[in-house]
């Protein structure tokens, strides 16, 4: 039975591409599936045997936390050469967007705790 082993939706082209490597690289049997036309169905890498599952976890969670800390490395950089956006430029970039996103989150929060309040 085919086990699900890396899910493809929101990764990028290159972590997914890393991925891929490592499983070959391993010799681990695997195929993938797409996220189909209208993008519902799952995009993820499957192994074909279910042996092979502790060992393919295993790589993909080292490479996972290399990922994660070569990605922090990277962002502290661009932070200390001032390339980091802070919430004002964001703002600045792009203030209907901004603003509409801070309505919307103000307005799941009301319909959230309406119930709880009583007038």
């Amino acid at each position: 039975m085919a086990i699900l082993i890396f899910r493809l939706n929101g990764v990028t082209e290159e972590e997914a591409e890393d991925v891929r490597l490592i499983l070959d690289k391993a010799n681990l049997d695997y195929y993938e599936t797409s996220a189909g036309r209208w993008g519902v169905s799952v995009a993820a890498l499957w192994l074909r045997d279910e042996s092979d599952r502790d060992k393919a976890k295993a790589l993909i969670d080292d490479y996972q936390r290399g990922r994660q800390v070569w990605l922090a490395a990277v962002k502290q950089e661009a932070i200390e050469r001032g390339e980091w956006p802070n919430l004002y430029q964001r703002f600045k970039a792009a203030p209907v967007a901004f603003t509409g996103v801070i309505i919307l989150a103000a307005a799941i929060v009301l319909v959230s705790i309406l119930p709880f309040i009583s007038f």
